[in-house]
């Protein structure tokens, strides 16, 4: 299954989901939420106070499952999605600030922007290393010096039928 198909694609497969259901669902996945959680402790963000002086981004959102848990543990999030319809509706529906972006240009964001951006999946998909590259490059660009990147390779759930 292809995961860098045309935004119309995308943009078809988010119209027709149920955002809320999709989202609870990925937040049943307690490994999945508890890598984010050690990441965040292992990297000493969840040691800084206070935690509404951060920025931080879920790239690649989808339904924002990450996210959606940082917000609940009390950090300020902001999503992007390659899909123009996910991020209408999660700004309609869930109201987070969203921007919709291919995750190889990130032009939305200016230089050093991120404390923190997380990524689930997206990069093992693509169809050669300089989409890659061009993604880490533009995470690079983002994040601020000394910022974290946390990337969970979600391929383990594709095995237990999660994702």
């Amino acid at each position: 299954r292809p995961w860098d198909w045309k935004p119309s694609v995308w943009d078809e497969h988010y119209s027709k989901i149920n955002l809320k259901k999709e989202q609870r669902s990925r937040r049943q996945n307690i490994e999945y939420i508890n890598f984010v959680k050690r990441s965040l402790e292992i990297t000493g963000i969840a040691q800084k106070k206070p935690r509404n002086n951060l920025s931080i981004l879920e790239l690649g959102c989808g339904t924002g499952p990450l996210g959606a848990e940082m917000l609940d543990w009390g950090y300020p999030v902001e999503f992007s999605d390659y899909s123009d319809v996910l991020a209408e509706r999660l700004q309609r529906e869930f109201r987070y600030k969203v921007f919709p972006a291919n995750c190889r240009n990130l032009s939305f964001a200016k230089d050093n922007s991120y404390d923190v951006i997380l990524l689930a999946g997206t990069v093992y998909n693509f169809e050669n290393y300089y989409s890659a590259e061009k993604v880490y490059g533009e995470i690079n660009r983002i994040l601020k010096p000394g910022g974290v990147f946390i990337h969970f390779l979600n391929q383990y759930n594709h095995h237990l039928g999660l994702v």
